[in-house]
């Protein structure tokens, strides 16, 4: 009995392996026809965008991105879109488009859409299509335009008592989070012709002018202390590149000073001079501190320790080239 188990079971293991394994399909779905052409709303009133991607998500991301570039919203990258759709070994369609939309903003966003279609062709890859109502994306753009311009209106009645430099970093803090102000109030108009926009206009000019006014009041002076005389020149200089007034002197009763103090360390090794500076940046506006920033230097020469801390100053010159005045000294939105 024993013996013919054991052939049994050889026959069964034999039998398993001869069976052959189907491999996993990996034939890629054909591209549905709307995916190719897009649906037209012969009333205009919405928008239809298709989008490829490897997840689910992506393809609905990119499928907002297609409506974005329909609506002339310029995207701060480059992409390229590949179309392939094949049956069997043979390619039916091969496009590729190539889009480069470069621009400063890219930030409207599209809440409000409808899923209409999505499919997975392979493993990877997904593709979607949504509609998106005009009347409903023009309301929603609409209402955050004047959501923003209420938060800023309510804390601009709180800048009249702050020094001219509080004044102005507050409107350029808000010209930085209005950039996409304009272009938001072209896509309102793309979607109703006739509506005015006129007063939102009329704010952006507003802040534009006030930082602009406050700007042409400002005037610098630097405060330095012995050790800190090599980057004097340098501050004053990245500050007038940057359309500031600096005042020449130090017994200037500016009341917008940059405050600088240096501390030193030298030594010699391998017959080299060497300086490690730890540079502290203040900048004071009306006696307070508005901001400031600390910077790690560090200059060698063979000579003397001057060319060492004349090597610092090159070095800081070089980020004020490539980092701008207003990271150096600490103030984000100068």
């Amino acid at each position: 009995m024993k013996l013919w188990n054991v052939v049994w079971l050889i026959l069964l293991i034999q039998g398993c392996s001869t069976q052959s394994t189907q491999p996993l399909s990996t034939a890629e779905k054909p591209m549905p026809g709307w995916f190719l052409q897009l649906p037209t709303d012969k009333a205009g009133k919405a928008l239809y965008g298709a989008g490829e991607g490897t997840s689910r998500k992506a393809a609905i991301q990119a499928a907002l991105v297609d409506i974005a570039s329909q609506l002339s919203i310029q995207v701060a990258s480059d992409f390229e879109t590949r179309l392939n759709v094949k049956e069997s070994t043979y390619t039916l369609v091969d496009r590729t488009t190539q889009k480069q939309i470069r621009s400063q903003v890219s930030e409207i966003t599209i809440q409000d859409y409808q899923v209409l279609e999505v499919e997975r062709l392979s493993y990877d890859k997904y593709v979607a299509l949504l509609k998106v109502s005009k009347k409903k994306l023009f309301n929603d753009l609409k209402r955050q335009v004047q959501q923003q311009v209420s938060l800023l209106t309510a804390a601009e009645q709180n800048q009249s008592q702050n020094s001219a430099l509080v004044q102005y970093l507050f409107y350029q803090n808000s010209l930085d989070s209005l950039k996409t102000f304009e272009q938001t109030l072209r896509i309102l108009e793309t979607l109703n012709p006739t509506v005015s926009l006129r007063s939102y206009r009329q704010f952006l000019t507003h802040y534009q002018n006030q930082a602009n006014q406050l700007k042409s009041q400002i005037q610098w002076k630097i405060e330095a202390d012995q050790p800190s005389q090599k980057w004097v020149s340098l501050i004053q200089h990245a500050l007038s590149q940057k359309g500031f007034r600096v005042a020449t002197s130090v017994a200037s009763n500016s009341a917008t000073v940059v405050r600088l103090r240096t501390q030193l360390n030298s030594s010699q090794a391998y017959g080299f001079h060497i300086a490690r500076v730890v540079l502290n940046i203040d900048i004071l506006s009306q006696g307070s501190s508005v901001g400031g920033n600390q910077i790690h230097l560090k200059g060698q020469a063979v000579k003397s320790l001057d060319q060492a801390l004349n090597n610092a100053a090159t070095k800081l010159k070089k980020q004020l080239e490539q980092q701008g005045v207003n990271q150096v000294v600490g103030l984000r939105h100068l």
